[in-house]
């Protein structure tokens, strides 16, 4: 079961560099980006064909001058974005040009720690597998890399360990618990050009 699907930061940069606004006032041209934006924030849209079924699912600041990264839940990575302007005042609403934009769809199978009760310093090993889905079948996913991420019950997570998956997309990796009770997870990070990210179940380990 795909669990989360994510844009990555690396990927929404360049789609919103893409996306130049068309957001125009009903009378007259504006002269410059603050004024082709006259809302306060733009929505990133998708849909599953790009021509119907729109759907919003966040939001970018409006007039931002720079190069800034977002991240976003996503149902189809493999769908077609646009962002969208609302109509403010005098402005119509405004639409950018449409971007079909691809990426490897990715799920983690299995990944649930081996003990849900361990005494200190016992290792904690969780295995699984990761897949992959573009225009097809899932299939695995060889070579991806696989953390295993410990969340205290109280204070900052961090990554424990992490191994690659196998030709067959198996994945077997472990880390002593010295930290204490908390939440125990694995999770794959997704490549800067083609995968998403994914995450595995995160379960609850008491430590004795």
């Amino acid at each position: 079961m795909r669990l989360r699907t994510v844009i990555s930061a690396i990927a929404s940069a360049a789609l919103l560099s893409a996306l130049p606004l068309a957001a125009q006032a009903q009378a007259g041209t504006p002269s410059s980006i603050a004024e082709q934006i006259p809302a306060t924030k733009v929505y990133v849209q998708q849909s599953a064909n790009g021509i119907s079924g729109w759907s919003s699912i966040g939001t970018v600041p409006a007039g931002y001058q720079g190069t800034f990264g977002v991240q976003f839940n996503v149902t189809n990575p493999h769908g077609y974005w646009r962002l969208y302007s609302p109509a403010v005042g005098g402005f119509q609403a405004g639409y950018s040009n449409v971007v079909h934009y691809f990426r490897f769809n990715t799920s983690i199978t299995g990944g649930r720690p081996n003990a849900t009760t361990v005494h200190r310093g016992q290792r904690i090993t969780v295995s699984g597998n990761l897949w992959q889905q573009g225009y097809g079948a899932w299939g695995p996913l060889s070579g991806g890399v696989v953390v295993l991420v410990f969340q205290p019950s109280k204070g900052t997570g961090a990554f424990m360990a992490h191994t690659t998956t196998d030709a067959h997309g198996h994945f077997t990796v472990s880390a002593e618990a010295w930290s204490g009770t908390g939440t125990w997870s694995v999770t794959y990070q997704g490549s800067a050009r083609w995968d998403v990210m994914a995450d595995g179940p995160a379960v609850y380990v008491r430590v004795d």
